[in-house]
């Protein structure tokens, strides 16, 4: 969660000369975010009354700012997922004949998911999109069943889930 601490002139500015002392705000050094704030369509939602003294105290919610930005973010996952999903359902038919697209749409899957690692930005947005999305549960169950599932997937499916804020 260190990714949260240099914060961006809207949030900054916003905060303003906060006393955090009286009026504490998420501290992601030692705060875990998950259990103040969660992720709904892209926008945060308080778990806590730290968690809405943050969003309220850096403008998380601010739309020019940041939603559209989420919004965008999340919505291109959403198509690559999808996209991914309708490929790997129709090669999957045919694994011998098919392997090597098989693979590549494995590693652009990969690839995704690395976009959720705890040092990218917007790494909560990314994680969270793709968890939510019932399509990507679809993704797993079919790499899982044909045998694409490695340590590399388990291993950035364990990042997703420690970077998402959803319930």
């Amino acid at each position: 969660w260190g990714n949260l601490l240099p914060s961006c002139k809207k949030s900054n500015t916003t905060k303003g000369e906060l006393n955090t002392q009286l009026y504490p705000i998420i501290n992601p050094t030692i705060d875990n975010p998950k259990e103040h704030l969660k992720i709904i369509g892209f926008r945060f939602y308080d778990k806590s009354i730290i968690g809405r003294r943050t969003i309220d105290y850096t403008a998380l919610n601010d739309r020019q700012h940041f939603v559209n930005k989420r919004y965008d973010i999340g919505i291109k996952i959403i198509e690559i997922i999808e996209e991914i999903n309708q490929n790997l359902a129709d090669l999957i038919t045919d694994i011998d004949n098919n392997h090597q697209r098989i693979t590549r749409l494995v590693n652009k899957y990969k690839n995704l998911l690395k976009e959720a690692d705890r040092k990218e930005e917007f790494s909560a947005t990314v994680s969270t999109t793709i968890l939510t999305d019932s399509n990507n549960q679809i993704i797993i169950n079919i790499l899982k069943e044909n045998n694409f599932w490695d340590i590399e997937l388990e291993e950035l499916m364990l990042e997703l889930n420690f970077c998402s804020l959803y319930e």
